[in-house]
């Protein structure tokens, strides 16, 4: 049983994507994702999209826009990501966890498809938040 989780494409402009290279310690390497984290006990997804997104990248989401849900792993856990588009970005304040170790990026969002292309990204979530946030907004 997993509490669920949110995930966030985030764009401080129209062309541009923010994405985290983090560490992840079941890989023991550094991979390319979408900001996204656990739900609280209670917590709604918008919540804790709107929660992660300012602890990972220190940004705050001016407009939300639900993009859709995924159940990543459906053969062994019922988690279901909650997956969500924010613009209009404005400054907040980083608050990362002790045992996150990550770097943040501005990308561009053809180059963005191009990494999902050429096999750079590995995370489902991300690959499936992107696709889906490119169709919101009629980029792919």
């Amino acid at each position: 049983r997993h509490p669920g989780a949110a995930g966030i494409v985030a764009m401080p402009d129209p062309q541009h994507v923010l994405l985290v290279h983090q560490y992840r310690y079941a890989l023991d390497a550094n991979i390319w994702e979408i900001p996204a984290g656990t739900l609280d006990k209670g917590e709604a997804p918008l919540s804790c999209a709107q929660r992660e997104l300012e602890e990972e990248t220190g940004f705050r989401g001016g407009k939300w826009h639900a993009i859709g849900d995924i159940t990543p792993v459906p053969g062994y856990s019922d988690e279901r990501i909650h997956l969500f588009l924010a613009t209009d970005l404005s400054p907040g304040q980083q608050h990362l966890d002790t045992d996150e170790l990550l770097s943040l990026r501005s990308v561009e969002w053809n180059q963005v498809l191009e990494m999902i292309a050429k096999g750079e990204f590995k995370d489902a979530k991300s690959i499936s938040a992107l696709y889906l946030a490119g169709q919101y907004l009629s980029l792919i």
